[in-house]
């Protein structure tokens, strides 16, 4: 590993060290229930939008996209729950609407809430991991760095140059005095 990527490897250790997973989760939560509605549009299209958002939600589920499929059944249970019920339309809803909005957020919420601890476990279990490898790439980098900036330079090095220099100069000089002697 070279000195260059072990910088990045500290800088990925570091985000993954201040990474918390039910943080996460609560984003992602906060994302579903970002939603407004609109009053020109009907409550029962809603009903109806919430209907298709569970049978996607659960398409992302066969699919192993759960990130997604948590925030589309938040955001249904927000619509139903939160921001329905202020649509000035909504005392005008039939009761039958009514019952099947009651119904898709019965069937979503425990789905949702079965995610949520789902997608914590799995964001625990990243962290781990990926911190275990940076670990491991790390003491590898560290190994085998060339340079080691905690080691001490030792004494017997200095001296050393010194006799090289001394002895390249008197190796000019032997040279100097055999070219002299050849002249004479």
């Amino acid at each position: 590993m070279d000195p260059s990527s072990a910088g990045s490897t500290r800088s990925a250790y570091k985000a993954w060290s201040e990474f918390d997973p039910p943080t996460h989760v609560r984003e992602l939560s906060r994302s579903g229930g970002n939603v407004d509605i609109d009053s020109n549009i009907s409550p029962a299209r809603y009903i109806r939008a919430m209907n298709q958002m569970e049978k996607t939600s659960h398409y992302y589920l066969k699919e192993g996209k759960h990130e997604q499929a948590y925030v589309l059944l938040n955001k249904l249970v927000t619509i139903f729950v939160e921001k329905l019920p202020s649509h000035p339309a909504y005392k005008t809803l039939d009761s039958k609407s009514r019952a099947e909005g009651n119904k898709i957020v019965k069937r979503a919420f425990p789905i949702a809430e079965d995610l949520k601890h789902k997608l914590t476990q799995k964001y625990v279990n990243l962290k781990e991991t990926s911190m275990k490898e940076l670990e491991q790439q790390l003491e590898c980098a560290d190994k085998s760095s060339p340079i080691q900036t905690d080691t001490p330079v030792s004494q017997d090095t200095e001296p050393a140059l010194q006799v090289d220099a001394t002895s390249e100069q008197d190796s000019q000089t032997d040279s100097l005095s055999t070219s002299t002697t050849q002249t004479v």
